[in-house]
């Protein structure tokens, strides 16, 4: 995780106190995670036979979505047809100024081009990166904007936000409401890209505290940093804490945790320690 930490108010200080206690998974948040976590190849090394794996490995574990960059969503979506996980895609990835993969300033039109064909190939998300760098002059706006424009209601429009990106709680926090304000789904918290770091407690409870503050049904998913199951014990606490216990739930809570799942693997799906549920049941080991 980034060593970044945010001067935040008493009120979310003992919040990401708390929430940093929580370290041992119990048998239902474990097997919650898995159907909440996206799965991400965005390294530029890609082939259609890792895709084709990739894939593969969602869909036997039952997890979110997968994620791709973008000349790999029709066959992501077709490795995945009928298994019920989701193809995702990058826009203006990763520093939300240029083109994915391109050497091309991003413009409001190419944004919409950019989106239109993703869901065209069949994405069903479609994450944009917020042009952190340029908020003031407007240009980000529009940005986000030509892409809510873009996709229609039944395709999840996510923005990475960057948090590691910001210095202050506050200016992370105007670019919450901006993209709030634009209509998105979810906020993501970043491109696992950035050289201050992926997410934090204190950055994420910022985030949740925007999100409260909006009135509107909007997402969170947490990227950077998070390696392991009690990785992910603060941020369900946080949220429990803003919107309810029962309030995990895919559309509204993800995880970008590709390593982790990993780990779930390598450890053959033990997804609690021996001591944090009863030893004679007989799910324990089973998800």
């Amino acid at each position: 995780m980034s060593t970044q930490s945010f001067i935040l108010d008493d009120k979310l200080q003992r919040l990401v106190k708390l929430a940093k206690n929580q370290k041992v998974p119990n048998l239902s948040d474990s097997r919650m995670v898995l159907g909440c976590t996206d799965l991400t190849s965005l390294t530029g090394q890609e082939t259609e036979l890792l895709i084709e794996m990739l894939c593969t490995k969602a869909a036997i574990l039952h997890t979110g979505s997968v994620c791709v960059f973008p000349e790999f969503v029709k066959s992501s979506y077709n490795y995945l047809q009928g298994t019920g996980v989701n193809t995702a895609t990058v826009i203006n990835f990763p520093d939300g100024h240029h083109r994915t993969r391109l050497n091309e300033i991003a413009t409001p039109e190419s944004v919409e081009i950019d989106v239109k064909r993703a869901i065209e190939m069949g994405a069903g998300q479609v994450d944009i990166v917020l042009d952190y760098e340029h908020m003031a002059g407007g240009h980000a706006k529009k940005l986000l904007k030509a892409a809510r424009k873009a996709c229609p209601e039944d395709v999840t429009l996510m923005v990475i936000v960057e948090s590691a990106s910001y210095k202050t709680a506050e200016d992370l926090r105007a670019a919450c409401g901006l993209a709030i304000s634009c209509g998105v789904d979810f906020l993501k918290t970043s491109t696992g890209k950035h050289p201050s770091g992926g997410a934090t407690p204190e950055a994420v409870a910022v985030m949740l505290q925007a999100i409260k503050e909006s009135k509107r049904d909007v997402g969170i998913k947490i990227t950077g940093g998070v390696k392991d199951l009690p990785d992910c014990l603060p941020y369900m606490y946080m949220f429990r804490h803003f919107f309810g216990w029962d309030s995990i739930r895919f559309d509204r809570f993800r995880i970008g945790a590709s390593g982790m799942v990993d780990n779930i693997i390598r450890n053959k799906l033990n997804l609690v320690p021996a001591n944090s549920t009863n030893a004679s049941d007989p799910s324990a080991k089973v998800y």
